[in-house]
């Protein structure tokens, strides 16, 4: 059996057996952002500037529910995973192509790029910071979240004009 066909059995099993279950909210700090803020003052080699901007980023093309996971501290896998969604498999691919192209501009390119053909988990590996892009229905079957419920999270939102 593959890693992939295992983790998928596991999370299977995990979904069966919480499947009924209340799930607890989260509290989460809110950060606010805006698009222009995080272009005009990214530091690349700062881990906070390059989650701010790629949250503003995807904010910046309608992406939701924008959270952060913390990961310094509990895995290995990453630093930080910035997960978002999006309504349909165009505006996925649009805020994955938002976020790429403006890292780029400050000499960012990612890693590695998974599922971008077929637009319902897009993921970008930035090596540090592994941004989600989910379709609805695979972020609430994935969960990822819930999968890494020891670690600290935050939910981003856009500044609100004064």
């Amino acid at each position: 059996m593959t890693d992939k066909e295992n983790l998928q059995e596991l999370l299977n099993q995990d979904k069966l057996q919480h499947n009924n279950e209340e799930q607890p909210a989260r509290d989460m700090e809110t950060k606010e952002l805006t698009a222009d803020e995080a272009a005009a003052g990214l530091d690349t080699d700062n881990l906070d500037d390059l989650i701010k901007a790629a949250a503003a980023f995807g904010w910046a093309k309608k992406a939701r529910d924008i959270v952060g996971i913390d990961l310094r501290n509990v895995s290995p896998v990453a630093d930080y995973f910035l997960i978002m969604s999006g309504s349909n498999k165009p505006q996925l691919k649009a805020i994955s192509d938002n976020i790429e192209e403006k890292l780029a501009e400050q000499g960012l390119k990612p890693l590695r790029i998974e599922g971008y053909r077929e637009a319902e988990w897009i993921l970008l590996d930035y090596g540090a910071l592994v941004v989600h892009i989910f379709a609805d229905e695979q972020r609430d079957y994935y969960n990822l979240e819930r999968l890494w419920g020891d670690a600290p999270a935050y939910r981003f939102e856009p500044a609100q004009p004064v």
